[in-house]
């Protein structure tokens, strides 16, 4: 993701979403920043799940702190973080809205 992709995704958040401008580029620039701390690391994070219960994680995007033979994919929502989750070893994603 790079800075040309925030306005974008905030532009979808104002189209799919109805969000005002404002909140649209706050959520954008929140997942931008994560997104650069997950690439250059091992990164502690939390999120609300869907029960409601906040999870504590610790995860990555960086492919050379873990091991894992890609399978291909399919393409994901654009309000969807995915990560590697060095508790569980797999991947893992969630809502960007539900980011503490």
């Amino acid at each position: 993701m790079n800075k040309s992709n925030v306005c974008l995704l905030a532009l979808k958040y104002i189209r799919e979403k109805g969000w005002n401008q404002s909140e649209a580029l706050k959520m954008a620039w929140r997942k931008y920043r994560l997104i650069a701390k997950l690439k250059a690391g091992r990164t502690e994070f939390a999120f609300k799940k869907k029960s409601g219960e906040i999870r504590k994680a610790i995860g990555t995007l960086n492919t050379s702190l873990f091991t894992y033979e890609f399978k291909g994919g399919r393409p994901k929502p654009f309000n969807i973080v995915k990560y590697w989750d060095f508790e569980r070893n797999m991947f893992r994603s969630f809502l960007l809205e539900n980011l503490c």
